[in-house]
């Protein structure tokens, strides 16, 4: 009992220093030492997929909105965003819609919406939609755009492929108001 009496009162002797030392060092809310921020870079990423307008008929079309951001801390240049639709994703007899468009430069923190139109879409508008910023080039395992190091991965063969630039959801806009917003959580 003493061995635990006298453990009890060295806590609480330490508490109450820690607590004197604290209230008497000045609060300045200035970190101490050195702190360094590295630049990273553009980082181009899908904000969200909207779908805005389908038009009536036995085969529609729809529009639909791509918004790209620059998440990085500097100017991205001119790149290549791709879309791509599909009906049915558990079946092969509906082939799926492949669409390119050019985004322009896009500063540090901004963003530009690209609007591609999908047509001959037959039934419900449900399905797959998947979105590509900075769509890899040939001769070249990444797009235009040279992203900051910190945000590319190297692979075994030694090339860099960017981790970040897609997004994908998968929807039944069936009894729905259009537009139909997706937002990609990873860019919150």
């Amino acid at each position: 009992m003493t061995k635990r009496l006298l453990v009890m009162v060295a806590c609480i002797c330490c508490l109450a220093l820690i607590a004197v030392a604290a209230q008497a060092a000045p609060n300045t809310g200035v970190t101490r030492g050195p702190v360094m921020r590295v630049p990273q870079g553009p980082d181009l990423v899908i904000q969200e997929i909207i779908i805005r307008e389908q038009s009536s008929g036995e085969f529609s079309t729809v529009r639909v909105s791509v918004r790209v951001r620059n998440k990085g801390d500097a100017t991205a240049g001119a790149s290549e965003v791709m879309l791509l639709y599909t009906h049915n994703i558990m079946g092969t007899h509906y082939p799926a819609v492949v669409q390119h468009a050019t985004v322009g430069l896009i500063p540090a923190g901004g963003y530009q919406e690209v609007d591609f139109m999908l047509e001959g879409i037959a039934g419900p508008l449900r399905g797959m939609l998947v979105a590509a910023a900075d769509v890899p080039v040939a001769g070249s395992p990444t797009g235009q755009v040279r992203e900051g190091r910190r945000l590319l991965t190297t692979t075994s063969v030694g090339t860099t492929t960017d981790l970040n630039n897609g997004f994908a959801v998968i929807f039944d806009c069936t009894g729905r108001t259009l537009p139909v917003r997706f937002k990609n959580p990873a860019v919150q």
